[in-house]
């Protein structure tokens, strides 16, 4: 019975640091997707004032921007899913060890 009392208690204790780590993995996510398309579509408009030319910088930059947020977001992908399989192989018991799957070569 303790030990289940034990259990019940870490995971509230958990609860705090997980939902601080979602926030900032959300704000890191939306300043990755917000940051590169404003900058990038403010500089373009700024170029095409400049220059008389009307949308092509615009479209430019923000053409731009979304290949920047791709590789942003890919990479923010692989970091989440890399924690989530570490997380998930230390929290495996030794008597679960044939239920994980092989290393991948």
């Amino acid at each position: 019975m303790p030990s289940v009392m034990l259990s019940q208690r870490s995971r509230e204790e958990k609860k705090p640091v997980f939902a601080m780590w979602a926030m900032g993995f959300v704000w890191e996510v939306f300043m990755s997707i917000a940051l590169p398309t404003t900058l990038f579509a403010l500089g373009g408009r700024w170029l095409d004032e400049r220059l008389r030319v009307s949308p092509l910088f615009v479209l430019l930059g923000l053409a731009t921007a979304l290949g920047i947020t791709y590789m942003l977001m890919r990479r923010k992908s692989r970091e989440l899913t890399n924690k989530l399989r570490e997380q998930r192989e230390s929290a495996c018991a030794p008597e679960d060890l044939s239920l994980r799957k092989p290393p991948r070569p």
